[in-house]
């Protein structure tokens, strides 16, 4: 849960055209390959807006692709 929306908003407006929803796919349809490369963009485009990513969030360069999995509870 984000409990800092406005930050959380104007983050969104920096990156993306406006606040990026969570929607887990818990469904099926998943893939964890389309979610790993959006995953990497997204970290990408955080570090170009002049931030950090954790590595415990973030595992860029792991062979994991469970942080991109968002199935996994």
């Amino acid at each position: 849960m984000i409990l800092h929306t406005k930050p959380y908003a104007e983050f969104c407006n920096t990156l993306a055209s406006g606040f990026i929803h969570h929607v887990p796919d818990r469904d099926g349809g998943h893939n964890s390959e389309e979610g790993r490369a959006a995953m990497l963009r997204t970290a990408e485009m955080i570090r170009k807006a002049g931030y950090e990513t954790d590595p415990d969030f973030w595992p860029i360069g792991s062979a994991s692709t469970d942080a991109a999995d968002c199935t996994q509870s």
